[in-house]
């Protein structure tokens, strides 16, 4: 985040040009979101986050120009499936995501519905000690990765589930 108009040095400019929409219907998906905003101009990358069975959600909708934000922030109290979107200026910097880290196939797609991101992992915890714990609780686990956070003292886990 940049405050007081400052600007991260080195940073592409188009990484500012975002909306954060809130009050998103629990049935809509990335894509139809992505339509709605797609009239408004070029969309560089959408991100839809939270729990797709809550009101919390909320988007990140980054696009090529100011000008395009601007048309986005019509869009303000637009009734979509019976929810009035809220859509605000970002202050939330949103990197367009790179194409080619992005699943490229119907089976990556598939290995992505199954892996989860699991954060403050005690640090203590081996990873033979995270696995057994999650095989456990919620079924096979085909591979998993963890690593210490730098930035506290807690680490994080990647685990694949086999189904």
């Amino acid at each position: 985040t940049v405050r007081g108009g400052g600007r991260i040095r080195g940073a592409d400019p188009k990484m500012w040009h975002n909306v954060h929409v809130r009050n998103i219907s629990s049935s809509l998906s990335e894509s139809a979101l992505a339509r709605v905003f797609s009239g408004c101009g070029h969309i560089l990358d959408c991100r839809l986050c939270g729990d797709s069975n809550s009101k919390l959600r909320f988007a990140f909708i980054a696009f090529a120009t100011p000008q395009e934000v601007d048309q986005a922030l019509t869009l303000d109290g637009f009734l979509l499936e019976g929810d009035a979107l809220r859509v605000h200026r970002s202050k939330t910097a949103v990197i367009p995501v790179n194409p080619s880290l992005l699943p490229q196939s119907d089976e990556d797609i598939e290995r992505c519905s199954r892996t989860v991101y699991v954060a403050n992992v005690d640090p203590n915890l081996s990873s033979a000690q995270v696995r057994a714990r999650f095989e456990a609780l919620c079924g096979a686990v085909m591979c998993m990765h963890q690593q210490l956070n730098n930035r506290r003292d807690t680490q994080v886990a990647f685990i694949e589930f086999a189904e």
